[in-house]
């Protein structure tokens, strides 16, 4: 089917406002799509380590949890410092390898794969300072 002239959408002026919005919509998918790839790998550390899981859940205020600070959290886990964060840097481990594998089913290639991840990390970073450290 062809349109005559003078019919259907106008391509050749497209409104500036309109694209302007698309870097929003755009930056919005990929942290919904970071968020539940989180999601499914902090589950799946959560099966593993149930207490790591938690942890590193309120040490980074990720719902539903609330972000707790290092001291009440140590006097909650009944932890030192020092224990806290040997666990959260072991806990960070684990979910990096479990980010890694969420997003390797999601792609075809090795370089989309290492684009997925930047993508993932990027915007996780953006939410959650720290987490991938």
């Amino acid at each position: 089917l062809r349109a005559r002239p003078g019919q259907g959408p106008d391509i050749t002026n497209l409104d500036p406002a309109a694209s302007a919005t698309s870097p929003a919509i755009e930056q919005q998918e990929e942290i919904e799509w970071a968020t539940a790839v989180l999601r499914n790998a902090l589950d799946r550390l959560q099966k593993q380590k149930p207490r790591d899981g938690v942890l590193i859940m309120r040490f980074y205020g990720i719902a539903p949890y609330e972000k707790v600070d290092t001291e009440a959290l140590c006097a909650e886990a009944g932890l030192k410092s020092n224990a806290l964060h040997q666990v959260l840097f072991r806990a960070r481990e684990v979910l990096r390898e479990l980010l890694l594998d969420e997003v390797m089913h999601t792609v075809a290639t090795p370089a989309a794969l290492d684009d997925e991840m930047d993508l993932v990390e990027r915007r996780l970073v953006e939410a959650f300072p720290g987490i991938l450290d």
